[in-house]
């Protein structure tokens, strides 16, 4: 800062143009730390909506295993079962109805078929395994199915996390009434 004739303070030159590269380099490094941390946010957000979609359709799929009257096929990607609808009773086998949880591979969706209704319980799946076990060992038989294995994988934040991917499962035992 020099004073000039008048006895007037000023800057010069050199000194405003330093100042503001000063300036712009901390407004520069506290922006690219702000956008940092708002993709952090849309990242982990978007992990909990998928974890949240993933633990409901598993339980969703629990509640119909463990009230499944009847294991209707074994397929890996499917689960079809007859089960006791909300609200029926334990007598009333004869109005079991087939429940249906396949995977629409084309979409990424995991969806509940029941009594003609398309739910979508779960976006962004990118796989989806059912194993049957008669007690301790895999099995093909549907008459023989003692316990049902799910497993759920879902692409998991922002398609630029390169394969960021959840995998939940679960476990559950049919209805022992056959």
């Amino acid at each position: 800062m020099t004073k000039n004739g008048n006895s007037e303070a000023a800057f010069t030159l050199a000194e405003v143009v330093v100042a503001l590269s000063v300036f712009t380099l901390i407004v520069g490094a506290a922006l690219s730390l702000y956008q940092q941390s708002v993709l952090t946010w849309k990242r982990d957000e978007m992990r909990f909506d998928v974890q949240e979609e993933l633990k409901f359709a598993l339980e969703s799929m629990t509640r119909d295993i463990r009230s499944a009257t009847e294991v209707i096929d074994t397929g890996t990607s499917e689960l079809k079962l007859k089960v006791i609808p909300p609200g029926g009773n334990s007598n009333g086998l004869l109005n079991a109805k087939e429940v249906v949880y396949e995977w629409d591979s084309g979409k990424g969706e995991l969806v509940k078929v029941f009594e003609g209704k398309r739910e979508v319980l779960a976006r962004k799946v990118t796989g989806f395994t059912v194993k049957y076990y008669d007690g301790q060992n895999v099995t093909a038989e549907p008459e023989s199915v003692r316990r049902i294995e799910i497993a759920i994988t879902a692409g998991a934040g922002l398609s630029s996390d390169n394969g960021s991917k959840i995998t939940m499962t679960t476990s559950a035992a049919v209805r022992a009434s056959r």
